[in-house]
């Protein structure tokens, strides 16, 4: 028996369990079909000609059974409905299969997600304890107790909607592997992506938190085993879309990308690890024949790096070849693409033989002195991160004037440092009551993503330069402050980036030896009073701890020495106007109309306006959505992401 049932649905919806039962001997078998009672869904009862009323039908409860004939070698589909009973949380049914000569059980689980629209709230900290025995820090649930908001015809929030959980985990890095395998988008963004980029990520965030439990001696090859299983896959998925020139697309029918090229090679040479070939190993020709397409897209003659002529938008916005210099001769300079090339260089030509290797180190040598070239008039703190810790990495003779201009750039809050085109402001403290200082939830704000990836390029710099410093500890304490998702923080870009800094901090800091710490986690409106122990033998375990009564405020205490990061990740439902969360930018406008066919529907999208933030936007599978603003461009989403490309 193979059984069937979708992975999620809200509360109120019926689902349809799908059994399909088969026979493979040379007789005729009946099958019994059972649906066992449980307290969590009840049996929906299809009337006569399949008709049911969606919105109120007929329920029952109790195990039903049903008997199907199976005749020789065929397979027979069942349909069985069922409404669930729970609020929200997991739903586990399990169909039962009988005949005369056996038994199967089959079981599956689907999460009930509440009305409403999801509004997601997160605050994150690193509780420091390296230099002080106690920290105390409170944490304000913004959810009130009642939805109800007194002779008003609105609500706060769906009832019965609200979920909240607290997540700690040892070191600064964050939670590695918190389910125990491997992670992904969703996992770590709350994202579904499907894209070759997308891809990438996974395999590179399962790439590093494998170096940062080898790297701190964490590492256990028989935990390690299953992560190396989806790592190959990934590997496939990325590998469907390399191109026989060398090139990596971000899609099955998308053109080449210099910029995709440069980051996808750059992840896989940094999984290149002799240890742990035998389960994972990627081909020299891969990096090679990445490397000969790349080095094709330098100019020779002024050594900067250009982005093939089918993106005049570039996949990342970081990567805009535009010049930062008012009314400039050359338009397009291309420096932070040319330092992301400059980085892949740097990290592979040691890979590379014969000729291929020569034409690299030219390439590298040209970026160098282009860069070095292009230094003095960088305003963009973004393109002077990247190009110090690309000079840095090739050893040049400018890092230091990289470095000091990097340096000059940097924005101090609240005693931590960060880089960022504007401002950013951190969490809010607001005193109640019970005259304590409440931590808020982040905020989204309009460069959030680029002043992550940027203080975690600036961190790679101060540490190659100068180590462990105090400069360094203020940036890691920053960027906690910064995470949206427990294991993620913006996007993937800046993820991949932070969490390649944080690894290499932790690494040199080496504060696992030191570690021997306890969390006191209590919330005031539930009975979660929870005391957890970190130590060296713990550090890379994470906790979560859900509570029920969604509402009031946590009081984290921390003793002991050492680091964690604690986390608070709040859900709540919302259906009006005024609940929901509103981007720091507008960056379009969507309107979806539906053509409604006799046998299927044919729905598409419209957009009124290009995004201006960057061009990485989900939407419906299978819908193309057209931007018309300061130019014509046509958006085809594919498999629930799409890439905007000139019409």
């Amino acid at each position: 028996m193979r059984m069937e049932m979708p992975d999620r649905c809200r509360r109120g919806e019926q689902v349809g369990v799908r059994a399909v039962l088969t026979n493979n001997v040379a007789q005729e078998m009946l099958a019994l079909l059972v649906l066992p009672a449980s307290d969590q869904y009840q049996f929906v009862h299809v009337e006569p000609d399949g008709f049911v009323q969606h919105f109120r039908p007929r329920l029952s409860g109790g195990a039903h059974q049903h008997l199907v004939p199976l005749p020789p070698f065929t397979s027979v589909e069942v349909d069985v409905p069922i409404a669930p009973r729970i609020q929200q949380g997991e739903l586990t049914v399990t169909l039962t299969a009988m005949t005369q000569v056996g038994r199967e059980d089959v079981t599956r689980t689907m999460r009930i997600e509440p009305e409403g629209v999801t509004i997601n709230r997160h605050t994150s900290f690193l509780l420091d304890l390296k230099n002080r025995a106690v920290e105390f820090k409170y944490l304000d649930v913004i959810v009130e107790q009642s939805p109800v908001v007194p002779y008003a015809s609105w609500r706060r929030f769906v009832f019965d909607s609200p979920e909240g959980h607290v997540t700690v985990s040892g070191d600064v890095v964050g939670p590695v592997f918190p389910t125990g395998g491997p992670v992904n988008t969703e996992l770590l963004l709350n994202r579904r992506l499907r894209s070759t980029e997308a891809s990438a990520f996974d395999f590179g965030a399962n790439v590093w938190s494998l170096h940062y439990l080898r790297l701190t001696n964490q590492f256990k090859l028989s935990f390690a085993r299953s992560i190396f299983d989806q790592m190959n896959v990934d590997m496939a998925a990325i590998m469907y879309r390399f191109g026989s020139d060398g090139a990596y697309r971000m899609w099955d029918s998308s053109p080449p990308s210099v910029w995709l090229t440069a980051w996808v090679t750059r992840i896989f040479q940094e999984a290149k690890f002799q240890d742990w070939e035998n389960f994972l190993y990627i081909e020299p020709e891969i990096i090679s024949k990445a490397m000969g397409w790349l080095v094709q897209h330098q100019d020779v003659r002024t050594g900067a790096f250009h982005e093939t002529s089918n993106y005049s938008i570039p996949l990342d916005p970081k990567m805009n070849p535009k010049s930062s210099r008012l009314a400039d001769p050359v338009p397009l300079r291309n420096i932070s693409l040319t330092a992301q090339a400059l980085i892949t260089l740097s990290a592979t030509i040691d890979a590379l033989q014969g000729d291929l290797r020569a034409r690299a180190n030219d390439a590298k040598i040209g970026a160098i002195r282009y860069l070095e070239q292009q230094l003095p008039s960088l305003s963009r703190p973004y393109e002077v991160a990247v190009v110090a810790y690309a000079l840095s990495l090739a050893n040049s003779g400018e890092r230091d004037v990289a470095y000091n201009l990097l340096d000059r750039m940097k924005r101090k809050v609240d005693g931590m440092i960060y880089w960022s085109p504007a401002p950013i402001e951190t969490n809010r403290l607001t005193n109640e009551n019970s005259q304590r200082n409440l931590l808020q939830p982040k905020l989204e704000q309009l460069y959030d993503t680029r002043a992550v990836e940027t203080t975690a390029y600036a961190l790679l710099v101060y540490l190659i330069r100068d180590g462990i410093n105090i400069d360094q500890e203020k940036m890691v304490l920053w960027l906690n402050t910064m995470r949206l998702h427990d294991g993620g923080f913006i996007t993937t870009t800046d993820t991949l980036v932070a969490l390649r800094a944080l690894v290499e901090y932790s690494y040199r800091a080496r504060l696992r030896d030191i570690t021997d710490m306890r969390v006191s986690i209590e919330a005031t409106a539930s009975e979660l009073d929870s005391t957890i122990g970190i130590n060296n033998a713990t550090l890379a375990r994470t906790r979560i701890l859900p509570f029920e009564n969604v509402w009031g405020h946590l009081n984290v205490i921390g003793n002991g020495a050492g680091q964690a990061v604690v986390q608070l990740d709040v859900n709540y439902g919302v259906d009006t106007q005024n609940g929901i969360k509103r981007p720091p930018a507008k960056s379009f406008e969507l309107s979806v109309r539906e053509d409604f066919q006799r046998f299927r529907n044919s729905p598409s999208a419209s957009s009124t306006s290009a995004p201006s933030g960057g061009v990485k936007v989900s939407a419906v599978e299978g819908v193309k959505v057209f931007c018309d603003g300061d130019m014509k461009v046509v958006f085809t989403v594919e498999g629930g992401e799409g890439v905007c490309e000139e019409m």
